[in-house]
């Protein structure tokens, strides 16, 4: 098994099945303009019962984010969009308004209704992290857990994974990034069962699209106020009440207070994200004292634009009097926060903000100290910030976020301060930091856990990197895109690391003055992303081109694993004999150093080359001396591949009790690490067994399924193996046609990526082609 172990991630997707609803569709009026709008609904009171039940804490679709609050006073809204969604022929939705109108909280809402109604699978993407229209269909990629081989464009990969399938995307802030629409148009044409929900400040504009305005919520009459308890039942009301409560555990409505709660959500015009600002103040505000300033400030802030739609104007001066508000060293928090594009921790927020920090005020005095986990509580306290989810099996620590409106507003401040640039080169050299911490982590028991923490700084590292290249800081370009390789080759898509190595390379090529060691590093990288892409002849290259640095260098280590590489290429290209001199050299140096591990590695890929030359015995002896390294140390996903490479043995001197016991175990512990290549070889083993042991379906079965798993992760000589154990199981007279098309399109991979069998394979290739052959007439044959 001549491969790196890596770790892809797992992801679960569970749907509820229920009766659809009952419509309230009329609450989208046609509009010869735009399309379609939601009317408010003056009462607030729902018009059917959520499939899902109005509490936060009910049951959610897995692999949808999960919002921290409940959705108030939107319920026939979203019984509208349900159904429209339902309709035939409605396959791009799209949910407009200003921000903080609450569209991505309703899209949400829609996702997790349609998935409890029916059998609909669901996909999240959020976009708003995002700066570059090149990354969206990458991004996208991701939520279908495929990979960008670099043999296709990425939307054509995404567009076979979802096939016919009944699905709905949500595509979460799109009108910043020009490419959304074309991606949305080429996909619901090849996709028939697909059903796209998008959220932007403006429409897509593509033919079939329905567009949705999200309103604000339904306000109250303040010439004929109710009673407390009837004027909670008014959507802006209810969730004033609700947030003010998060904070305020005592707050309750009262005759005292009513009409000051109402005349709050008319002043702020009904917009969801201002209505909960506001109501964050009542932990230190009555709401009589609230509105009186407000009032108070709203007619005095300046800076925002005064001809924009008044809840526009009224959400950023919101945001703007929650600013101000703000004690002076929160505040400076505040701004520096804004340079996250995505989740962050607080350990991230210290990196960028510092304990306190000096300097930054807009009056131009001096900030005192201030522990940066304190002004975080107080930011979420005024609203300023939620919290997020983590990835995965990420350790339990508690992330944040910025809501987009709010930021936007936060990187105006840091901006006028002058202070943007000073903290765009502290998060950038926290992203070289924390990637080079989490590099030694992704090997070993707690891989998964260390690449779900690079999973959730994902967008941050690319912003840290598009700074770095932007401003010619060619050592740190290099260190960065060096130090995530293998989350690239886990997470995808790999040619977009391979963009980041490229991108570094150049820019040390073209400054001219980088250190040999990080130089050397991205090479070997770049040699291993197109290893992993089935480009040999370039592998080779970057390879060779690292290890003459290195013995420049005299880095023995550094040598060993140019070695490992230059070896790995060799044997995947049949050069049995230049593959173990290379191993052998590489074993050697890792002896020399006492590098455990190393030695592991090597004596493995000694292995691979003496089962590839038939020698199984040979195999199985250095494969058993790499297993009993790896298990002292307890490296769970090195222990998957020896074991699975013990099983290679055994199956090659045709002890197959053993092979199917040691594949099964191998199997085990590559779904426990989540690493989907490991467990497509163990899969591929196990349908050689049980393909020799007569049991041509179970074969069959398990072929298809590590077919399926190499087919999305883009490993094209895997592709190759699994059509040349499927055609060796076809090759019955009625079905010889199909086992002569497999053959012919196995050896076609094999071709185009320079790879052919190996000698202790071929013998029993050659026979299963033949027994195809005699199935049937030579013209036939060849033809297929």
């Amino acid at each position: 098994m001549p491969r790196r172990v890596t770790n892809a991630p797992r992801r679960a997707f569970w749907n509820l099945n229920g009766e659809p609803p009952q419509g309230q569709s009329e609450r989208f009026r046609e509009n010869e303009n735009v399309g379609t709008a939601i009317a408010p609904n003056a009462t607030g009171r729902a018009g059917r019962q959520s499939a899902l039940g109005s509490r936060a804490d009910g049951p959610w679709p897995i692999g949808l984010p999960r919002p921290a609050t409940a959705l108030v006073g939107r319920d026939q809204d979203v019984a509208a969009a349900v159904a429209l969604l339902d309709r035939e022929g409605v396959r791009l939705l799209t949910l407009t308004g200003p921000g903080g109108i609450g569209k991505t909280r309703l899209a949400l809402r829609v996702a997790a209704e349609l998935a409890a109604v029916s059998t609909t699978e669901v996909r999240f993407v959020a976009l708003d992290a995002l700066d570059d229209p090149a990354l969206v269909a990458g991004t996208v990629a991701r939520a279908f857990a495929v990979r960008d081989t670099g043999e296709r464009p990425i939307p054509d990969v995404v567009a076979a994974a979802i096939g016919d399938r009944s699905l709905l995307l949500v595509l979460d802030n799109t009108e910043h990034l020009p490419g959304v629409g074309a991606l949305a148009a080429l996909l619901t044409d090849r996709c028939p069962g697909l059903r796209i929900l998008a959220t932007g400040r403006v429409p897509l504009r593509l033919p079939g699209e329905r567009v949705v305005r999200v309103p604000p919520l339904p306000l109250p009459d303040l010439g004929a106020l109710p009673d407390p308890e009837a004027l909670a039942a008014n959507p802006t009301v209810a969730l004033f009440r609700l947030r003010a409560r998060a904070v305020n555990p005592t707050f309750a409505l009262t005759a005292d207070n009513a009409a000051a709660v109402a005349h709050l959500c008319v002043r702020l015009d009904g917009v969801p994200l201002a209505i909960e600002l506001a109501a964050a103040r009542c932990g230190m505000l009555a709401p009589a004292a609230l509105l009186a300033r407000l009032d108070g400030r709203l007619g005095l802030l300046t800076g925002g634009p005064r001809d924009a739609p008044p809840r526009q104007r009224a959400l950023r001066d919101t945001v703007a009097w929650s600013y101000r508000l703000l004690a002076p060293e929160v505040q400076t928090l505040f701004r520096r926060l804004a340079v996250f594009g995505s989740g962050f921790t607080a350990e991230a927020a210290e990196a960028i903000a510092g304990e306190g920090g000096t300097g930054g005020r807009e009056d131009g005095q001096t900030d005192g100290v201030l522990p940066v986990s304190i002004g975080i509580a107080a930011l979420l306290d005024h609203g300023l910030l939620d919290e997020a989810a983590g990835f995965g099996t990420e350790p339990a620590r508690r992330r944040y976020r910025m809501p987009e409106t709010i930021r936007a507003y936060a990187l105006e401040r840091l901006k006028a301060t002058g202070e943007e640039a000073e903290r765009r080169r502290c998060h950038a050299d926290w992203g070289v930091a924390f990637a080079e911490r989490c590099e030694p982590e992704l090997v070993g028991p707690d891989q998964q856990a260390w690449l779900d923490c690079l999973e959730g700084s994902r967008d941050n590292l690319r912003a840290a990197f598009s700074w770095l290249i932007a401003n010619g800081e060619a050592e740190s370009a290099l260190r960065l895109a060096g130090a995530l390789w293998r989350f690239w080759a886990v997470r995808g898509p790999l040619t977009e690391g391979q963009g980041w190595l490229e991108r570094a390379l150049a820019l040390a090529d073209a400054r001219g003055v980088v250190s040999p060691d990080a130089r050397a590093k991205v090479l070997h990288h770049l040699g291993n992303t197109a290893f992993d892409l089935g480009d040999f002849p370039r592998a080779r290259a970057h390879y060779a081109s690292g290890l003459a640095i290195r013995r420049w260098q005299q880095d023995r280590r550094g040598v060993a694993s140019a070695l490992n590489g230059l070896g790995l290429v060799a044997l995947m290209t049949g050069a049995l004999d230049e593959a173990r001199r290379r191993h052998e050299e590489s074993l050697a140096l890792r002896r020399s150093l006492s590098d455990r591990p190393g030695e592991a590695l090597a004596l493995s890929n000694l292995g691979d080359v003496a089962d590839a030359a038939g020698d199984h015995a040979t195999a199985a002896a250095l494969h058993a001396r790499a297993l009993a390294i790896r298990e002292a140390a307890g490296d769970i996903g090195h222990v998957a591949s020896s074991t699975h490479n013990l099983g290679a043995a055994a199956f090659g001197r045709g002890d197959d009790a053993d092979a199917r016991r040691r594949y099964a175990r191998a199997l085990a512990l590559f779904e426990i690490v989540g690493d989907r290549a490991g467990i497509a070889h163990a899969k591929h083993g196990l349908a050689r067994v049980a393909a020799r042991a007569g049991r041509p379906r179970t074969a069959a079965a398990r072929e298809r399924e590590a077919l399926a798993l190499r087919w999305a992760a883009g490993d094209r000589l895997g592709v190759a193996e699994c059509l040349e154990g499927l055609a060796a199981l076809a090759g019955t007279p009625e079905r010889a046609t199909v086992a002569a098309r497999l053959f012919g399109a196995a050896a076609a991979l094999r071709r185009a990526l320079g790879a052919p069998l190996p000698p202790a394979r071929r013998k029993a290739h050659d026979g299963a082609v033949l027994r195809a052959r005699r199935a049937t007439d030579m013209a036939r044959f060849r033809a297929a």
